[in-house]
């Protein structure tokens, strides 16, 4: 393996940064604002016009995050991966685009390397708390 070959993250992943629990920060007093954060995103085609036979489904899905767990854990491990892989935070994960290697995500040169960058991603979900409504 020649030296370009080793290259080491910048960030090493650290279930620990994702426990809110593990900082801190104190809330002085009670905010007028949300306690929580939803991102909203759908899947699949809204037509009823034409609906496609191969994927004749339409899904509305909401990630619902404390902001507190969001801001101190997830945002950070986010961007370390980004930072990682593309060398910024500017990259929008899309599903479609990772799965078919296109535009930003044609970096993989391998097989593992793909499957190391979506394990990678798994695991930051899977240790993220945060709540999946789907209809």
């Amino acid at each position: 393996m020649n030296k370009e070959e080793q290259q080491l993250p910048l960030f090493e992943f650290d279930k620990a940064n994702i426990d809110v629990h593990a900082t801190n920060y104190k809330v002085e007093q009670e905010s007028p604002f949300s306690k929580y954060i939803v991102y909203v995103d759908e899947s699949g085609d809204h037509s009823l016009q034409s609906i496609d036979p191969n994927y004749p489904i339409f899904v509305l899905a909401f990630c619902v995050f404390h902001k507190r767990h969001y801001s101190e854990a997830i945002v950070s491990a986010l961007e370390k991966f980004k930072f990682n892989h593309f060398g910024h935070d500017q990259v929008v994960l899309h599903e479609n685009e990772i799965r078919k290697e296109k535009g930003v995500f044609n970096i993989f040169r391998s097989k593992e390397e793909k499957y190391d960058f979506l394990n990678q991603l798994t695991e930051i979900i899977e240790y993220s708390n945060f709540i999946l409504i789907s209809c």
